[in-house]
């Protein structure tokens, strides 16, 4: 079993809060993120549910992440699941970290908790899932802020 130290799922529309984030945020968001997690991001994923430009301005944001999308309602939470599960099923992970607050998650990071991995999520105030919370190890809110703070 191959073994890795960590992912981190990026749904960048929950933390931007919404589809259409300008694309100075993703660079933005990336400082921040690689800030509040201590050892950085580990292998990266970045979600969108509209595909395009949004997906393109976050690739550049995060340089070297892997981009999926899915189209429809919950179209990032899904198509980063399903990168995680089709890519990572078989290999041990140190720890998960989920930018997101969605419930979405909810199972797929009770079943990589069960095994022994790490779930830490971060997450908008407001906007984190009481399940999620549950089941995450360690939670980060981002500041509210973190869009004037970090832009500087």
């Amino acid at each position: 079993m191959r073994s890795i130290d960590k992912i981190s799922l990026i749904d960048h529309e929950n933390e931007t809060m919404g589809p259409r984030a300008q694309p100075h945020m993703y660079p933005v968001l990336n400082q921040l993120l690689t800030a509040l997690v201590p050892g950085g991001l580990g292998h990266v994923a970045v979600g969108t549910s509209c595909g395009g430009s949004p997906i393109m301005f976050a690739a550049n944001g995060f340089p070297g992440a892997r981009q999926v999308f899915e189209h429809g309602t919950d179209g990032a939470e899904r198509a980063l699941i399903g990168y995680l599960d089709n890519h990572f099923h078989d290999a041990h992970i140190g720890e998960l970290v989920i930018a997101s607050g969605d419930g979405a998650f909810v199972k797929v990071a009770a079943k990589y908790k069960a095994r022994g991995t790490k779930i830490t999520v971060i997450a908008n105030r407001g906007t984190l899932s009481h399940y999620l919370r549950q089941v995450a190890d360690e939670v980060i809110y981002l500041p509210t802020d973190w869009q004037l703070t970090y832009a500087a």
